[in-house]
C-alpha cells in the first residue's frame, strides 16, 4: 500500500541548496557511471524498511539491482535527466552518498490528454547520512531544475508504514493526495538513461 503526495513548484519556501555539511562533499548531476553504484546505495538506504529489512543482504542487493535497472530501462517512465542528482565525496566521486531520480508518469484518471508529470521515483541516502539534510539538499536541486523546465508540481509515492519517508515528505512541503495511487509510467516516450 502506497501514499501519494505532491509538492507545488516552485516551492513556497526556498529549499536547502547550500553546500553540504562537509567541505569534502558535493551535489552534482547524476551521470551514467553513477548507475552502477546505485544498487548498493539502494540496498543500504532501505535496509531497515519492509520488505527489504527481512531479506538477506544478498537478496536485498539483488532486488535493489532489479529496482534500479527497471528505473534506468524506463519501467518507471523516462528519466528527467536534468532533475536527477548525486551526492558524492570529492575524494571518491564514484561512491554516491545519496541520489535522487525523477521520472515522468501520468496521473491516475487523467486519461491520455493530461501532460506527463514529474515523479520523485527514488531518494537514496546512505544510512550514516540520515537526518543530516542530504535528501533535502538533493530535492532542492531537483526542484530548481524542474521549475526551470516549466513544471509546476512534483508527485511522489512512499510505502505506507515507512514513517521516515512520510516525515521527510511532510517536512519538505509535500501534501498527501486523496486519490489512490495507480502507477502509470509513460510507455510512448523512449527512455534515455543518464
Amino acid at each position: 500500500h502506497y501514499h501519494r503526495a505532491t509538492l507545488a513548484l516552485p516551492h513556497p519556501a526556498p529549499l536547502n541548496t547550500t553546500p553540504l555539511s562537509g567541505a569534502d562533499e558535493m551535489i552534482r548531476p547524476l551521470n551514467a557511471d553513477d548507475w552502477a553504484g546505485l544498487p548498493r546505495l539502494f540496498a543500504a538506504a532501505f535496509s531497515d524498511v519492509a520488505p527489504f529489512a527481512h531479506l538477506s543482504q544478498r537478496r536485498r542487493l539483488g532486488l535493489a539491482r532489479d529496482c534500479v535497472d527497471g528505473t534506468r530501462s524506463g519501467r518507471d517512465g523516462p528519466t528527467v535527466n536534468a532533475a536527477c542528482f548525486a551526492a558524492v565525496g570529492r575524494a571518491q566521486e564514484k561512491a554516491p552518498l545519496g541520489a535522487l531520480i525523477v521520472t515522468l508518469t501520468r496521473r491516475p484518471g487523467g486519461g491520455g490528454g493530461e501532460p506527463p508529470q514529474p515523479h520523485l521515483t527514488w531518494v537514496l541516502v546512505q544510512p550514516w547520512r540520515f537526518r543530516r539534510g542530504l535528501g533535502t539538499a538533493l530535492l532542492g536541486h531537483a526542484v530548481a531544475a524542474l521549475s526551470a523546465l516549466g513544471h509546476r508540481e512534483l508527485d511522489s509515492t512512499f510505502q505506507a508504514g515507512n514513517e521516515r519517508s512520510a516525515l521527510w515528505h511532510w517536512r519538505n512541503g509535500f501534501h498527501l493526495r486523496p486519490d489512490p495511487f495507480v502507477f502509470r509510467p509513460l510507455r510512448d516516450t523512449p527512455s534515455r538513461p543518464a
